[in-house]
Parts: structure tokens; C-alpha cells; sequence
């Protein structure tokens, strides 16, 4: 539901794009996890949202509801954060929040598993560091055509 704190054992996924990733390993670095201008949390993905799946079909739904939304470049990657471990990795100062924030209008396309990382405003730049450090794994974004 709209607003519930996600669950330490479930797991987030952030889109990230090529211009994040370094160039050598393909990993995310800290811009991919800075917040955009105007954002009061991180946009991220629910993966446990879709309960019914298995995790590759997560992901694929995950993809799916980003490409309805924007074009994902054919470098970009999700990367998939635990949020136990990524509140972990971060520590107290700041606290991070992951709620669940899905998307339903009519004016926007559906976003239902929607989430966000809060409290991170003040300490964007050591949490975008930390948070790259708690990705566990790095999954294409693009679906395959």
C-alpha cells in the first residue's frame, strides 16, 4: 500500500543510466544514485512487489514499466540494492526510509511498485557512495527486442 515502509529482506531496483556506469567494470557509480532536481527521494522499484513471479520476471516486469515510461538506452542497467543491507552499508547518519510510493493516475502511465528512497538530502553525495557499495547484483534494463 501507498506509503508502507518495504521490508528489510526485499530488495529495490534503480535504473541506472550508461553515463553512471564506469566504463571498465559496469558497475554504477555515485551519479546514479544522486537525486534529480526537484526530487525529495531516489525512484526506485519494489521487486517484491510482483510476489507472484519468479525474480527474472520481476525484473522483466520492472523493465517493462520503465520502458512504458522513458527510452532506455541499450548500456543502461538495473542495479539491485537489499534494503537491509543498503540501510546497513549507509548507516544511522542518515537513517535511510525505503516506502512504497507506487504511481497510479490518469495523467501518468501506472507505475505500481513504485518506490523511494528517503531521508537522504542532506547527505546525498555519501549516501550515492555507500549505495553503490550495497548493489548486489546488475541485471540489463533494456528489453531485449
Amino acid at each position: 500500500m501507498n506509503g508502507d515502509i518495504l521490508p528489510n529482506v526485499d530488495s529495490v531496483v534503480r535504473l541506472c543510466g550508461g553515463s553512471h556506469l564506469d566504463p571498465d567494470t559496469g558497475s554504477p557509480g555515485p551519479g546514479a544514485f544522486m537525486l534529480r532536481e526537484g526530487e525529495n527521494y531516489l525512484s526506485v522499484n519494489w521487486l517484491e512487489y510482483f510476489q507472484q513471479y519468479s525474480h527474472e520476471d520481476r525484473l522483466l516486469e520492472v523493465r517493462r514499466v520503465l520502458a512504458s515510461k522513458k527510452k532506455i538506452g541499450s548500456a543502461a542497467r538495473l542495479a539491485l540494492l537489499n534494503v537491509g543491507n543498503a540501510i546497513q552499508v549507509v548507516g544511522d547518519n542518515p537513517l535511510l526510509i525505503f516506502i512504497h510510493e507506487p504511481i497510479n493516475s490518469p495523467d501518468v502511465i501506472n507505475d505500481p511498485s513504485h518506490s523511494g528512497i528517503n531521508n537522504i538530502q542532506s547527505f546525498e553525495q555519501l549516501v550515492a557512495e555507500r549505495l553503490t557499495q550495497a548493489v548486489f547484483e546488475l541485471s540489463a534494463a533494456k528489453i531485449d527486442e
